[in-house]
């Protein structure tokens, strides 16, 4: 599932960003490192739980 959330999220990143690191994506935004990989995480986090929601539901074995 981490390999379709990443897809998800590269396929709708603005290509402006195709190339950057979480570092200089941050400087662009005038945002600190850590400021910018919290966000980029919290940005992931939202999505799998949005792909999660939107998933046929299931019990673990």
């Amino acid at each position: 599932m981490t390999h379709a959330i990443d897809d998800t999220i590269a396929a709708a990143a603005p290509p402006l960003w195709d190339g950057f690191t979480i570092s200089e994506a941050g400087a662009v935004l005038g945002l600190s490192e850590p400021t910018a990989r919290s966000r980029y995480q919290r940005a992931k986090q939202q999505l799998r739980d949005a792909l999660d929601e939107e998933s046929v539901p299931y019990t673990r074995p």
